[in-house]
């Protein structure tokens, strides 16, 4: 393959020149991308469109990265769109407790919650502990769930975390 290189001694096309968008190399006004940047011979897009595109990707970018952020990250630490109450608790068996969570979702949307569910002891020790999921909760509804926790101990008291 050949490459073509156009020259042109005209005084005013050596000031007004430009630089191939790929390579970097002189080439003449109305031309982007040199012969050895482009040996098939396509056309090639104006300076304009090449660096609109470039502005439309960019903006894209930025646009999705400040949609999925929230998502991703999710709100600050500690809250969230579900409120959480023990308002029952009886033993199943002598070695396990069962725990009865109201589950409220304060949020806007329907979601899935996962609740943390902690029995402490008389001396403020963790006497037991149980995840439990919810099932889809819409917005300003209250569900009951239930945790099981594996202790003999009748906790001095419960409490219970979603999100």
């Amino acid at each position: 393959m050949q490459s073509v290189t156009i020259e042109t001694d005209k005084p005013q096309d050596v000031g007004r020149s430009r630089k191939c968008l790929r390579c970097k190399r002189p080439v003449v006004e109305g031309v982007s991308i040199c012969g050895a940047c482009n040996q098939a011979g396509l056309p090639t897009p104006s300076a304009s469109q090449f660096h609109g595109t470039l502005a439309v990707i960019l903006i894209v970018l930025v646009l999705g990265a400040a949609l999925i952020a929230p998502r991703v990250l999710g709100g600050p630490s500690g809250q969230s769109g579900f409120k959480a109450q023990v308002v029952d608790q009886f033993k199943q068996s002598p070695d396990a407790l069962t725990a009865v969570v109201q589950v409220q979702n304060s949020g806007n949307n329907s979601a899935h919650g996962n609740c943390r569910v902690i029995a402490e002891s008389e001396s403020g020790g963790v006497l037991a502990t149980a995840q439990v999921p919810t099932p889809e909760i819409g917005p300003g509804e209250i569900v009951p769930v239930q945790a099981q926790l594996n202790t003999s101990e009748i906790p001095k008291s419960m409490r219970a975390t979603c999100r």
